[in-house]
């Protein structure tokens, strides 16, 4: 139901964060994996329901940080830092 949502894939390249921002949106919803990440199975069906596959960076977070990390990234391109 919400605007814009964004499923977090560690074996994303291309799509980042930014790319991901650049429509207006007025709500969000953000999807980050299980310790371990997702299968590329997870990626494709929540591809196929429609949530954009992204990255968060190079890194792997774990799964306590990567909600906060994608949270706070959200939050600053939202401008509401």
């Amino acid at each position: 139901e919400a605007d814009r949502a964004i499923f977090f894939y560690e074996n994303e390249q291309r799509n980042t964060l930014t790319r991901a921002l650049t429509a207006p949106f007025s709500s969000i919803a953000l999807v980050t994996g299980p310790e371990g990440g997702f299968s590329l199975e997870e990626a494709r069906l929540a591809s196929d329901l429609g949530l954009e596959i992204c990255t968060l960076g190079k890194r792997i977070l774990r799964c306590e940080t990567a909600p906060l990390c994608a949270l706070s990234a959200v939050m600053y391109a939202a401008g509401e830092y």
